[in-house]
């Protein structure tokens, strides 16, 4: 009889280890997720030609190029790999070999920032928030919307709605 209970105790906890094996394995592929996202300039939408913007890890990431682009930045690519974004008397110098990101005052730091299908990603947010646009994430069960806008004091309920009702 303690021979049936200690195989019983032991099968039940090989069961509960091996449950909780596999819910860490699902919220570690739950957290490596790319999950598609659109990203919106005042009222427009910017549509990507190569590469998508998406949300994993809770950053929004984008392609550099295009994301720069629609934003009236200037994109430069350096014959060491740097990537150079400039508006105005504004600048970001993405180093690719260091894994900085130098604003043209000179602070340099480290930044997720990474090469897929041939294309740079960069984080949304810090972009955005260099070249002075509020950025505003919005998510729903059916949409993953991020914002970026000039003037704060902007509404965006009516617009939001009117992307998350259709």
């Amino acid at each position: 009889m303690k021979k049936q209970t200690r195989a019983a105790v032991f099968f039940i906890i090989l069961v509960l280890i091996s449950i909780n094996v596999a819910k860490v394995k699902a919220a570690e592929a739950a957290s490596a997720q790319e999950i598609p996202v659109a990203l919106v300039i005042e009222e427009d939408i910017i549509n990507f030609t190569k590469g998508f913007p998406y949300i994993s890890n809770s950053t929004a990431y984008a392609p550099i190029a295009e994301f720069a682009k629609s934003l009236g930045i200037i994109v430069t690519s350096k014959t060491n790999g740097d990537i150079l974004l400039e508006k105005q008397e504004k600048s970001l110098l993405f180093s690719p070999n260091k894994q900085t990101v130098e604003s043209e005052n000179g602070q340099a730091q480290l930044l997720t920032f990474f090469k897929k299908e041939d294309r740079w990603y960069a984080p949304v947010r810090f972009v955005g928030e260099h070249f002075g646009y509020q950025v505003n994430s919005v998510f729903s069960s059916k949409h993953h919307i991020v914002r970026l806008t000039k003037d704060s004091k902007m509404p965006m309920l009516s617009f939001l709605n009117t992307i998350i009702l259709y």
